[in-house]
């Protein structure tokens, strides 16, 4: 928790200029405000399916006719025209970026004339420019780092000489310097960490001795210390936590005993105490999920008694009942999602009846639930998560008329999620006179429903100052997404 005096706040927060990345109307991919996800096939096209916000999915359909050797998706908004787009490694083919044009179409294009082996890669800003670049994660070749230009196309090089086979790797401040470096997860190599100098140029070096056979990793602060540490889910070998002393420098150990197939991973609260929990995708194992103690030791059971040969996992809220349920992406099976009780307990269901070979999953919600209001360390802005992405608050009186007070603001490391518009100064809470529904009103842009006392809480929006004003007032403002 991290209580910010108002004066400090309002001292600084005109004091700094904005620093916003690319701006972002909504977190789904067909533009009815609720979140999608997208799985990556190898040879077959890659498909999305649209959520029904129920904690299911409608339909499933083609991104477009690519049948490429894919392994991995990644999503953000490339070409900085506010919805999400999508990008593709392939093995042996170039790289793909398939541009939305909002309703859940695509535009797919090489990234590059790059035909690396590529199987996997992570987006974010490198260069410090405001746009998202990408980083392909190669096998036995150099990974490679991408520059955008802002509106989707790209200029590739080395991230550095090293020819590792690299699996998988997740961007984060890891030295405590502001810019996002790269951890990478290497097959029978030791795992490394990229420290970059701001401008996307990065140094490398192992984290360890230690050359495991790591597939899937994460980066999150595990023991509560304020830096991130990283976990590695590793093929037939105890999987690794390795805690950061907050410079960059790594102290591994195993999770546990145990050796399973682990082949993805990923970190979030699923069982609601605060923490980073683990969830990891086994191959012809049940699927774990390891609850935290805050501390960084975990305890672990299945998920389910699903035995599917599942490569990649993701947490998201699919049923939009405030708690981060799990995708399981699942090779010539059909995929799962796992509805999560809040408690860290799941009841899972197949996502379609696809049985393509799914190497991964990405879904457009973000890894958190909406309504955090979240703060870098060492930096006095303040945000609102709000339907996937980091929207600033740009002002003491916007932040007065909206939340109870300041308490519950919560330190993190934000740097992986998307960031999106501003909140409008001035925003407030109301209601039509005669009129229960309560809105979120943006001056002049949009009014947005608050659907639930459930919505108000987890937003920690102040019933106190809900205004009332008069019948009509509100009806010549656009009507946006509910607020879940």
């Amino acid at each position: 928790m991290n209580i910010v005096p108002r004066s400090l706040v309002f001292a600084l927060v005109f004091a700094l200029a904005f620093a916003l990345a690319p701006d972002a109307a909504q977190a789904d991919l067909n533009g009815d405000g609720i979140p999608d996800a997208i799985f990556p096939n190898h040879s077959t096209p890659n498909r999305l399916c649209l959520g029904d916000g129920a904690g299911g999915f409608s339909s499933c359909l083609d991104v477009s006719p690519d049948t490429f050797p894919t392994e991995d998706a990644a999503l953000g908004d490339m070409d900085g025209d506010g919805d999400i787009d999508v990008v593709f490694p392939n093995a042996s083919l170039p790289n793909r970026v398939c541009m939305n044009d909002g309703s859940g179409s695509f535009t797919c294009s090489n990234v590059s004339a790059d035909t690396y082996s590529s199987i996997g890669e992570v987006l974010g800003d490198v260069n410090g420019d405001g746009d998202l670049d990408a980083i392909f994660l190669n096998t036995n070749q150099p990974n490679r780092v991408c520059m955008n230009d802002g509106s989707g196309g790209f200029t590739c090089s080395n991230v550095s000489a090293h020819t590792v086979e690299t699996i998988d790797a997740e961007l984060g401040n890891v030295d405590g310097d502001g810019d996002l470096d790269a951890v990478f997860s290497n097959w029978i190599q030791p795992n490394q960490t990229c420290i970059n100098d701001g401008s996307g140029s990065f140094t490398c070096a192992n984290i360890d001795g230690n050359s495991f056979n790591s597939r899937g990793m994460a980066l999150g602060d595990v023991d509560g210390d304020g830096d991130l540490d990283a976990l590695f889910a590793n093929w037939g070998q105890p999987r690794r936590i390795c805690t950061n002393n907050g410079s960059g420098s790594f102290t591994c150990a195993n999770l546990n005993a145990d050796s399973l197939n682990a082949r993805g991973m990923t970190l979030g609260d699923v069982d609601g105490d605060g923490d980073l929990d683990a969830v990891f995708a086994l191959d012809s194992q049940p699927n774990e999920v390891c609850t935290n103690n805050g501390l960084g030791s975990f305890t672990c059971s299945d998920v389910s008694s699903d035995t599917f040969a599942s490569h990649d996992v993701t947490l998201g809220d699919v049923d939009r009942d405030h708690d981060l349920d799990a995708i399981f992406a699942n090779v010539n099976q059909v995929n799962r999602v796992c509805t999560n009780d809040g408690g860290g307990g799941f009841t899972c269901a197949n996502v379609s009846s696809d049985t393509f070979s799914t190497r991964g999953v990405a879904w457009s919600g973000g890894r958190i639930d909406d309504g955090p209001r979240l703060q870098v360390p060492g930096q006095v802005q303040i945000y609102l998560k709000d339907e996937g992405f980091l929207r600033h608050i740009p002002d003491v009186g916007t932040y007065n008329n909206l939340f109870r007070n300041w308490s519950g603001i919560q330190s993190m490391q934000v740097s992986e999620f998307p960031t999106g518009t501003a909140i409008a100064s001035g925003s407030y809470l109301a209601r039509e006179q005669g009129d229960s529904m309560v809105y979120f009103v943006e001056p002049g842009i949009v009014k947005r429903h608050i659907t639930s006392g459930e919505t108000m809480d987890a937003y920690y929006f102040d019933w106190a100052k809900i205004q009332v004003v008069p019948a009509g007032s509100l009806g010549g403002l656009p009507t946006g997404n509910p607020i879940y």
